[in-house]
């Protein structure tokens, strides 16, 4: 190494050194993943405490296949009872193509 490296690799780790003894570091490195972790996990838990929303909205389909698409999306909308897979519907196209 040369003389400029070792005088520049001697100003790092004294810099380092002196961040790395300060409470504001400590505080963050034991903190900041917790609190990470919180802004992420935390939404998430909220959501599945609080249930399915009861509340109902209009919902417009527009259907421009002409292959009666929307009127099936209707139909399992309202009726869950109804609703198909796509393994389902896959099966029945297989079964009409023979």
């Amino acid at each position: 190494m040369g003389e400029d490296a070792k005088k520049l690799w001697a100003v790092v780790r004294r810099e380092f050194g002196e961040r790395v003894r300060t409470k504001w570091f400590l505080v963050s490195t034991l903190l900041g993943p917790i609190f990470f972790a919180g802004i992420t996990i935390g939404p998430v838990l909220l959501a599945k405490r609080q249930g399915p929303s009861t509340d109902t909205a209009n919902v417009v389909i527009l259907d421009a296949t002409g292959a009666g698409l929307g009127d099936r999306i209707a139909r399992a909308l309202t009726d869950p009872s109804r609703a198909t897979t796509a393994a389902d519907s896959a099966a029945a196209r297989a079964g009409a193509a023979q």
